[in-house]
């Protein structure tokens, strides 16, 4: 009678102790999954808080670059702003106000005003001036050569070519009429041969003068 009493009890103690090793695997495997969930979340914390202390010191570090910047070019506006104050009162009042206009090209063409002239006839003029005045000499010649109603084609040392008979009638015949600008770049050719002394070149299109013949001042072949 007592053994099936024992063998109740037995399997009763051993059943309960089932029971409780069940229960604290499960509890376990709780625990466990906890500590993983809770290591997930502290890494996605840790994470989320580096990413924003990287996100701050980005904009930190921007912040910063950007007050350089700015440092630096108001430096820079300071410096230069002082440079020209003293360029500027170095130069004087009215330089400041006016600067001086460059000069153009074809100033040097047209006469000089009425006060270049006084400039000039109180300061001892330069080489330099001097060239510049024979140029302006030169220049304004040539152009009341040009406005004459016959300007004189010819050199003044050189005699008139005789043209023959049969070369006048040629020419009456031809009916060949030079235009504007050539007469105008005779008188060009002219104008400087006789101021400047400077060798015409003969065109391609003309022929070298025979033995009989001379070349006038107008580069045509005249007979002698």
């Amino acid at each position: 009678e007592r053994l099936p009493k024992k063998d109740a009890e037995l399997r009763m103690r051993r059943a309960a102790y089932a029971a409780r090793r069940k229960a604290e695997k499960v509890a376990e495997e709780k625990r466990r999954q906890r500590r993983e969930s809770d290591m997930l979340e502290a890494k996605r914390r840790g994470e989320v808080r580096r990413r924003e202390a990287e996100r701050r010191r980005d904009a930190e570090k921007r912040r910063l670059l950007k007050e350089n910047r700015q440092r630096d070019l108001a430096r820079k506006a300071y410096d230069n702003a002082r440079a020209a104050a003293a360029d500027n009162q170095r130069r004087g009042a009215a330089v400041r106000r006016f600067p001086p206009a460059p000069r153009p090209p074809w100033v040097d063409v047209f006469p000089p005003t009425e006060k270049e002239a006084t400039e000039t006839e109180q300061q001892k003029p330069s080489e330099e001036d001097s060239s510049l005045m024979a140029r302006r000499e030169h220049m304004r010649e040539f152009l009341q050569h040009l406005d004459s109603p016959e300007p004189n084609l010819v050199k003044p040392n050189c005699p008139e070519p005789k043209a023959s008979s049969s070369q006048h009638e040629k020419e009456k015949e031809s009916p060949y009429q030079p235009s504007k600008g050539t007469i105008r770049r005779a008188q060009m050719r002219e104008f400087l041969l006789r101021n400047h002394h400077t060798p015409i070149s003969t065109p391609n299109h003309q022929k070298p003068p025979s033995e009989g013949q001379v070349v006038s001042s107008m580069g045509r072949n005249s007979p002698s």
